[in-house]
């Protein structure tokens, strides 16, 4: 695989099947709906109000100003401006106040989660990546970078003892997706929400997923499959949604 743009490198673990996927994508597809046949209020407003929300927000010009640029420096990389767009509304709609991203590679999630009334945005990188991390990505707004061997103990001094909404990409110093809803699962609470990237990467991811979705403290999830939402609820029945975006 090859080594990826600006100085990042990928973790041991971070292995794509690529025939795995397809096929996984053709489930999903088969399986999956838009917001016709959704019985869940919440679910159906999270479609509508923020899966298919077309309005362009002025945070997008942002967002392109930085691809370009980094693109510019760095040389042409594949920043995925539908995921960004999304992963700033999924933002915006629930509005967070206290955010931990971790694993995206090329900073784009810290700068999504970051635009507008900036809540306080926590990006944890691995101590290599750090240099690089704070060359790009210090001068956002409420954002403090994090190293993986002292995050838990940084986040408990500054008095946080829950967060709000948590990204873990592909890229994440976790070596498992479930290590890694395991590890950040202790700051969850009832409104939390926390998005894994990767859930259909691979048959390990998968089932690492299943088992995530089987947890007793997760009361919802929604399949959009480049990323699996888990929301706590406790208003909410246990039920799973395959929605596509």
């Amino acid at each position: 695989m090859p080594k990826p743009s600006g100085g990042l490198s990928y973790p041991a673990n971070w292995k794509i099947d690529m025939w795995f996927q397809l096929k996984a994508y053709f489930h999903f597809l088969f399986h999956a709906k838009n917001q016709h046949g959704i019985h869940s209020p919440f679910v159906y407003k999270l479609i509508t109000a923020c899966f298919y929300d077309r309005k362009k927000y002025p945070a997008y010009r942002d967002l392109k100003t930085y691809r370009e640029k980094w693109n510019r420096d760095k040389g042409k990389i594949r920043f995925n401006r539908k995921k960004i767009r999304l992963l700033y509304r999924i933002r915006r709609f629930f509005g967070p106040t206290t955010i931990l991203e971790t694993g995206a590679l090329q900073f784009w999630a810290a700068l999504a989660l970051s635009p507008g009334r900036s809540p306080r945005v926590f990006s944890l990188v691995p101590i290599a990546d750090r240099p690089l991390s704070e060359k790009n990505i210090s001068h956002l707004e409420n954002l403090a970078i994090l190293d993986e061997s002292s995050w838990e103990t940084a986040l408990d001094s500054l008095s946080i003892k829950t967060l709000d909404f948590v990204f873990v990409g592909n890229g994440s110093i976790f070596p498992s997706l479930l290590e890694g809803f395991q590890k950040v699962l202790s700051f969850h609470h009832p409104k939390s929400v926390f998005i894994f990237e990767g859930i259909h990467q691979s048959a390990e991811k998968e089932g690492d997923w299943e088992r995530i979705k089987e947890h007793p403290k997760v009361r919802v999830t929604v399949d959009i499959f480049f990323w699996g939402l888990v929301f706590f609820k406790t208003d909410q029945a246990k039920q799973h949604f395959r929605i596509r975006v």
